[in-house]
């Protein structure tokens, strides 16, 4: 009776991790064929010497990036997360203070 059970801990185990297995390809597969689908080709330059190593910089605070997002949110995002970094960062005073 005890192998009998143990045979199915194993059969189950094995149609668990198959189904497991099956689903990550699947996602892999979905992924690659979506990647393939959403990639935008780069515009190549029409000649030699007509773009500048330096990106054009201007000071408008309504432009978008790459991404779509507005410099503002961005720089907004960056406040926030540097003042919450300072604020909850790992300090040693605990520490110092025991000694």
């Amino acid at each position: 009776m005890i192998s009998d059970s143990f045979g199915y801990a194993l059969v189950t185990a094995g149609v668990g991790m198959g189904i497991v297995f099956f689903f990550l390809l699947f996602l892999s597969v979905v992924m690659l064929v979506l990647r393939a689908v959403m990639i935008e080709k780069s515009p190549e330059p029409t000649a030699a010497g007509s773009e500048s190593s330096e990106p054009e910089v201007s000071g408008g605070a309504d432009e978008v990036d790459a991404a779509g997002i507005p410099r503002w949110a961005m720089a907004a995002v960056v406040a926030y997360l540097e003042a919450e970094e300072a604020e909850y960062a790992p300090r040693a005073e605990g520490w110092l203070a025991r000694q």
